[in-house]
């Protein structure tokens, strides 16, 4: 997607050399999305026009709450839940996944089953309950970060368990656990089971049958930031994370109405096109990968069981920090890991669980991760930056 102009820069080593793109070439929608016209143009109505509290009972709160209660119908709609009022609306889909686990685990904690490749929020959260008392069992996953759904049986304790959190798609890898069987065997032993279903929204057909929580975000499916979803069981028990009255007594605070109502938007744009966006991410994405691997990469995660559209790959020798900036440089925006660790010294956990014993592997890996108006072309520059980029660094490391 053309994200804006630039003025031409110079490429890493070649201090006359032109500009690779004369735009950015987005490939970075797992970190956020680029919000639907559309949405934009609801925000800005619902903020200038239906500002009122949606808990007030005069007619303009009742205006307000009749915007808030529209988008909890699309939002239960594209996970495929059947009761609105389900729904909890958030600030987004940390907060939704922090709810999520804090509120289900009751006082005192017992057993809490994860994985290795959980997102921060959900490992941070985690890591509270283990503050508070609870043991942790952290399940590790293979080479190609695939979760072998056994050892959540054999995790599971019963009556000493009070969650499993597993998320349906890696935010690094965009690799797919299998929920269905995580699901039964929790059912099978009365365990709690969150899902988190961030990046799977949009991205793969997803469902609330068999969890007892599950949570997405807005901002990654072309939504506004700063709002997010939590679904819950109906008899579940939960202990709010913010006390209040507002969203039937489980999420305290006055609802952002314009945020809200932007989600909806986005979320019946997504089941309007959700096929389509999936085929078209798919195509791409089989085309990027097939490029890097031309270029030299090894790929990062299971290619028959993730999300269509992201490709994360390691070129050892290079690092990763090193090739992000060198593509930014030359007008392609990536990753090497998760947005929420920006700025953080350190490998990615998530391709350290599935190649801790090769240090190269994990320090030269990189995210790729395409949107629904990423097009061919786009895909074929990002390849040849590439290919540019490393050649370029692996050539500086050998002068060294």
């Amino acid at each position: 997607m053309a994200f804006g102009r630039l003025k031409p820069r110079r490429g890493l080593g070649e201090a006359a050399a032109p500009s690779y793109c004369a735009l950015v070439i987005y490939a970075d929608h797992n970190a956020t999305t680029r919000p639907l016209p559309e949405v934009v143009e609801t925000i800005a109505r619902v903020q200038a026009e239906v500002w009122a509290n949606a808990g007030s009972v005069h007619g303009a709160g009742q205006r307000a709450r009749a915007e808030v209660e529209a988008a909890r119908e699309a939002v239960a709609l594209a996970i495929g839940a059947t009761d609105p009022q389900q729904i909890v609306f958030t600030s987004g889909g940390t907060e939704a996944a922090v709810a999520a686990i804090l509120g289900a685990v009751p006082h005192p904690a017992g057993q809490v089953v994860t994985t290795a490749v959980e997102h921060p929020c959900v490992r941070g959260a985690v890591d509270r309950l283990a503050a508070r008392g609870a043991s942790v069992t952290v399940l590790a996953v293979d080479e190609l970060g695939r979760l072998d759904p056994e050892d959540v049986v054999r995790a599971v304790r019963s009556k000493e368990t009070s969650l499993v959190t597993v998320q349906w798609a890696n935010h690094e890898t965009g690799n797919l656990h299998p929920i269905a069987a995580v699901a039964a065997a929790c059912r099978e032993h009365g365990v709690p089971l969150h899902v988190d279903a961030v990046q799977a929204l949009g991205k793969v057909e997803i469902g609330v049958g068999g969890v007892d929580l599950l949570t997405v975000s807005a901002h990654k499916v072309h939504g506004p930031k700063g709002v997010g979803a939590l679904w819950l069981r109906p008899d579940l028990p939960f202990e709010p994370l913010l006390p209040g009255p507002q969203e039937r007594g489980r999420r305290g605070g006055t609802q952002d109405v314009a945020a809200i109502a932007g989600f909806g938007v986005a979320a019946r744009a997504l089941v309007r096109e959700g096929e389509e966006r999936r085929g078209r991410l798919g195509r791409l994405g089989s085309r990027l990968e097939e490029g890097l691997v031309e270029a030299g990469a090894l790929v990062n995660g299971d290619r028959d069981a993730r999300v269509p559209g992201t490709v994360n790959v390691s070129f050892p020798g290079v690092p990763a920090e090193l090739l992000v900036i060198a593509l930014d440089l030359e007008g392609v925006a990536i990753s090497a890991g998760a947005a929420c660790s920006s700025g953080r010294q350190g490998a990615s956990p998530v391709i350290g669980a599935m190649f801790g014993d090769r240090p190269d592997r994990v320090a030269s890996a990189v995210r790729y991760s395409l949107g629904k108006d990423n097009a061919d072309v786009e895909v074929d520059r990002i390849v040849e930056a590439t290919r540019l980029c490393v050649g370029r660094l692996r050539g500086a490391g050998s002068k060294t």
